[in-house]
């Protein structure tokens, strides 16, 4: 567990290099610390990550498959963006670790552009990133993350309300994998303006219509080749208590955020963490119910990034973010030792770097 630990200390190499340059946010300590944790998941063993093997045989698969990319795509179950940027790769090398740096370099430094162009506080929102276990998804769950690093510009592009690339980004990020389509909630909430009225209707409506929309999505995943049921009802439970507790820490930022909320001068960027933080409350609440949400909340939660810094700067806590970090940092240390190791879902094992 030692490299796992060594990750979990990154925001020590950020720290530093914040000290170097004397300013509240540093643009190199961000980098830098991206550059870091890049190089562990781009070359990373095969055996690291539950999905590494299967992508490794994909790449193989779809290289030495001639014909329409549509019809590969439906043969191997994978949607067609992915096996595009597969055969591309596979154009110029046979070597799967390409596929590996490519997309964890596009994955990783998405989101800290999104860091760098919206977070109120750099550190906390790597410190978010690494502690709450996002990170070393990238060892497994790669593809979703993949798109979810390209709805962080479409998120972007929502805030400045520039509604049609943001549409493209979703568009591109769901022909990743298909769960990123869901983002499309805040792309059309995102139009209106948020009230207290409308926020009530809002969570009013998400308890009315939320669990029969489920209940459809459930039995549409069960009858999805593309996507196991099995292996999610088995792996993203929320069912235990850690889940449980989990969700209604979630539950309590809602409702702080809900009572900092300036109504009277609601802006785009607010706004849409707003809504984001509601459905990932939701999705959170539900999963104790129907573990296979557990794998869907990842498309809007590692956007925790942003919305957790903000509601800290709201609640105007900028003396105690010491304690803050610390906090965030044990959170972390606990997760490498109790949650990831005994969750196969993570596909953590003794590390190793790629032969």
């Amino acid at each position: 567990m030692f490299p796992y630990l060594i990750l979990i200390s990154t925001p020590v190499i950020y720290l530093f290099l914040k000290i170097l340059t004397r300013k509240q946010n540093s643009c190199i300590g961000l980098i830098v610390s991206g550059v870091y944790l890049w190089s562990f998941v781009a070359f990373r063993g095969l055996p690291v990550g539950t999905d590494t093997m299967t992508y490794s045989g994909l790449f193989y698969s779809i290289s030495h498959m001639s014909g329409n990319l549509g019809l590969i795509s439906n043969s191997l179950h994978i949607e067609y963006g992915y096996v595009l940027l597969n055969k591309i790769i596979s154009l110029f090398t046979d070597n799967y670790l390409f596929v590996q740096l490519i997309v964890s370099f596009v994955t990783i430094f998405l989101l800290i552009n999104i860091i760098l162009k919206s977070s109120s506080d750099y550190l906390m929102s790597l410190e978010i990133f690494i502690s709450l276990t996002y990170y070393f998804l990238l060892m497994n769950i790669s593809r979703q993350f993949l798109a979810v690093s390209i709805l962080s510009l479409s998120l972007l592009m929502i805030i400045r309300e520039k509604r049609i690339l943001g549409l493209i980004f979703i568009i591109l990020a769901g022909l990743i994998h298909q769960s990123a389509f869901l983002f499309l909630a805040v792309w059309i909430l995102s139009k209106f303006k948020l009230t207290k009225n409308r926020f009530y209707c809002l969570v009013g409506g998400t308890v009315i219509l939320g669990v029969p929309l489920i209940n459809v999505l459930n039995r549409l995943m069960v009858n999805n080749e593309r996507y196991n049921i099995g292996i999610l009802n088995g792996s993203s439970s929320g069912k235990g208590l850690f889940g449980v507790i989990y969700a209604l820490i979630i539950f309590i930022f809602l409702i702080i955020y809900y009572l900092i909320y300036d109504f009277e001068n609601d802006n785009s960027f607010s706004r849409n963490l707003m809504y984001i933080l509601l459905i990932i409350t939701f999705l959170n609440i539900a999963n104790i119910k129907y573990p296979f949400l557990g794998r869907i909340r990842y498309v809007f939660e590692p956007f925790l990034i942003l919305i957790i810094p903000e509601i800290i700067k709201k609640l105007k806590l900028s003396e105690y973010r010491l304690v803050i970090y610390i906090l965030i940092e044990i959170l972390g240390f606990i997760a490498i030792y109790k949650l990831i190791p005994n969750n196969p879902f993570y596909g953590v094992v003794p590390y190793s770097f790629w032969r």
